[in-house]
């Protein structure tokens, strides 16, 4: 019979097939003993904001951990307050400051029959269970299988692995030792009387009682006397604070007396000890002094330094002497030449006085500004000078500069280019005093060569390193910001940046000194604060440094303002030129994400011109205005502001900064007009095409 035309089963090929490979599975082996299932895991990456408190605990700790081995030594650092920085945050919205204020709630409470659930209990014997499985989950499945081998065997994980802590293990044996008192079975008696003649029984013994106190690190004592400079006052209504400062942020609070004696504990010898001379009344700083901490520094000599407070000065003071009184060593004309002033950085004006000295009121110290000099038989000058104490400038005398440009032209000397006027001028010192045979060179022109002086103060062409004074001249400079660099026998000795142009002269003194102290320098994401990578191109160093979150480098205390050019690791951040001091004990340098600049960019639909660059600037203290005073008609849909967190804000705001698109190549002033103190405070930087500049404020 043809079970096809009775209908029950019609053996369509695909049923067959299914069949077939039914009955060949039943016959061969299983292989699903073998199978492995793995899972995928992404690693999760937490980034916090570097001023939220979270982050500023866990980065505490952190760097705690690393440094200390014990728990006594780290609860004996100091104690940060997070509430504090949590208010302290200026700039911050209303709704955030509500976010981050601490809320304490009530607790929950669940009433129900304790016979029938008791919570508690389950909570703590499930507790470690938990604790137990994600620690075995973290293993590999090499190391889970031997955990289970192990278990099996021995019952590994029954056993009772929490080690006692040094209290338990003490009060186990006084119980044992007042145990074994207790008995008396000693074959051997001891009798002690007291000075009454009573006997001493094992129950008048009492053991000492344990007492587990915090373990205190030693540490290093700075101690010395505090001098008054300047005519600055002292008496009941000012007070002298003493602090340590690391890496700009106040770390330990000292003390001072009425004898003008200080002392603070420091648990490392890092950052700088500062001085500072306070009205009490007005709470308003009269004067500064400073104390720099390396870990060089011999113990027993910081137990008796010294700090000079000098007063603090918000503005540019100076006095110009001609170069004859200053190449005389004063032994010339004591009569200074008149000079009319002008700062482009400030855009203000002003005179000297008889004696040549002169004053820019209302700037912050640590600014620096261009001020231009002109004076009668005196050639123009342009000088590039920093805020705070009085500067020493020299007024060039017209017929000695012209006589300098004729020998150089006329014998064709050096020249390279078209004739700028504008000369360098300069001398090589080294702690005050001029340094011989020693090879000068322009950085960004190295054909242009220097004219080097005979000890009658001739240019002598058969000179190739300076003579006996030191002294040297560049002529018909190209325009622009340059780096003069001095070198002895291939061995860098120092550098001076400085602004020139058109038919004026710009004074470049290199200084040197043996003596360097330690700066701390810290590579970091801008608004993240995580310790990032990068390559330093720095003016104080021969070679470039590559720094991993952070490093610590030689520099001289020469206050002088040099350059370091960034390039980050990742590419991730974009690369860029910016600014240090050398006497600072700290070099930041923020890194900025590309994707963040792409972001503003795009959301303001700005215009980018190739041909122009990109100011960015950082602002701690106060709310703010900025400025570019070499460019009056910059336009103000060209200037963004951002707060702390990096987020666009319409106006400047402290612990923020802005952006300035669009920036015409060379050099600028970048000023900013604080809201409160309305102190202005400027930097001086240079734009190439399609690059970004750096600027940082306090």
């Amino acid at each position: 019979m043809d079970i096809r035309k009775i209908g029950v089963f019609k053996p369509y090929p695909v049923q067959l097939s299914w069949v077939v490979i039914g009955l060949v599975s039943l016959m061969m082996p299983s292989f699903l003993s073998k199978l492995r299932v793995r899972t995928i895991q992404t690693p999760l990456v937490i980034q916090t904001s570097k001023i939220e408190p979270p982050r500023v605990a866990f980065d505490s700790v952190v760097k705690a951990v690393q440094k200390f081995q014990s728990w006594p030594e780290l609860e004996a650092l100091p104690q940060t307050n997070l509430n504090d920085i949590v208010s302290g945050s200026a700039g911050r919205p209303l709704i955030q400051k509500a976010v981050d204020r601490m809320v304490v709630l009530q607790p929950m409470v669940i009433r129900r029959d304790a016979s029938q659930v008791q919570m508690p209990t389950m909570v703590a014997e499930l507790k470690p269970l938990v604790q137990e499985r994600a620690n075995i989950e973290n293993l590999s499945f090499r190391e889970q299988q031997r955990i289970q081998m192990a278990q099996e065997k021995f019952g590994t994980l029954d056993e009772d692995w929490n080690l006692p802590n040094f209290r338990d293990l003490a009060s186990e044996t006084i119980a044992e030792a007042q145990k074994n008192l207790s008995k008396n079975e000693s074959p051997v008696t001891i009798i002690a009387k007291n000075d009454d003649g009573t006997v001493r029984t094992p129950e008048s013994i009492r053991t000492a009682s344990i007492e587990m106190r915090t373990l205190n690190r030693p540490g290093h004592q700075v101690a010395g006397n505090v001098e008054l400079a300047g005519g600055l006052p002292f008496g009941p209504g000012w007070r002298i604070n003493i602090s340590r400062f690391e890496d700009g942020v106040q770390k330990e609070i000292g003390s001072s007396n009425a004898n003008g004696q200080f002392q603070i504990q420091v648990p490392e010898l890092a950052g700088a000890v500062y001085a500072q001379l306070v009205d009490t009344e007005k709470g308003v700083v009269l004067g500064e002094g400073s104390l720099r901490l390396s870990s060089y520094d011999n113990p027993e000599k910081l137990r008796s330094s010294k700090i000079i407070i000098q007063k603090n000065i918000s503005e540019v003071a100076g006095r110009y002497r001609s170069f004859y009184d200053v190449a005389s060593g004063g032994a010339g004309k004591k009569s200074s030449p008149r000079q009319a002033l002008y700062s482009p950085t400030l855009d203000q004006e002003a005179q000297t006085d008889a004696s040549g000295s002169f004053q820019f009121d209302r700037v912050a110290a640590g600014s620096w500004m261009l001020l231009r000099g002109q004076g009668k038989g005196h050639s123009p000058t342009l000088s590039l000078i920093r805020a705070g104490g009085e500067k020493n400038l020299t007024a060039f005398p017209e017929g000695m500069i012209n006589g300098l440009k004729s020998i150089v032209r006329d014998q064709n000397l050096y020249s390279m280019g078209p004739e700028t006027g504008a000369v360098i001028w300069g001398q090589v010192s080294r702690d005050g005093h001029p340094v011989d045979k020693v090879d000068v060179v322009l950085e960004s022109f190295p054909d242009l060569k220097p004219v080097y002086f005979n000890s009658l103060m001739m240019p002598d062409p058969s000179l190739k390193m300076t003579g006996e004074n030191g002294y040297f001249a560049f002529v018909d400079v190209p325009v622009g910001l340059h780096s003069v660099i001095a070198s002895q026998a291939r061995m860098i000795l120092g550098h001076n940046n400085v602004v020139i142009d058109e038919h004026s002269v710009s004074q470049a003194d290199i200084q040197t000194s043996f003596k360097k102290d330690e700066a701390a320098i810290k590579v970091f994401d801008a608004f993240m604060g995580t310790p990032e990578d990068a390559i330093l191109e720095m003016q104080s160093l021969d070679q470039a440094l590559e720094v991993h979150g952070s490093a610590v480098v030689q520099l001289p205390t020469i206050e002088r303002k040099s350059y370091v050019r960034v390039m980050p690791t990742s590419p991730e951040y974009v690369p860029f030129l910016t600014s240090y001091e050398e006497m600072s004990d700290f070099v930041h340098i923020p890194l900025i994400r590309k994707d963040w600049l792409d972001g503003i960019h795009s959301q303001r639909k700005i215009n980018l011109d190739v041909d122009h660059g990109v100011i960015v600037g950082f602002v701690q203290s106060e709310d703010f205005e900025v400025f570019l005073s070499h460019d009056p008609e910059f336009a103000s849909e060209n200037i963004n502001y951002f707060d702390a967190r990096g987020q666009v804000v319409e106006k400047g705001v402290a612990g923020g900064g802005f952006i300035l698109w669009n920036a015409n190549p060379g050099v600028h002033s970048v000023v900013i007009l604080t809201s409160r103190s309305e102190m202005l405070q400027s930097d001086v930087t240079t734009i190439d095409p399609a690059s970004i500049s750096v600027v940082k404020f306090r």
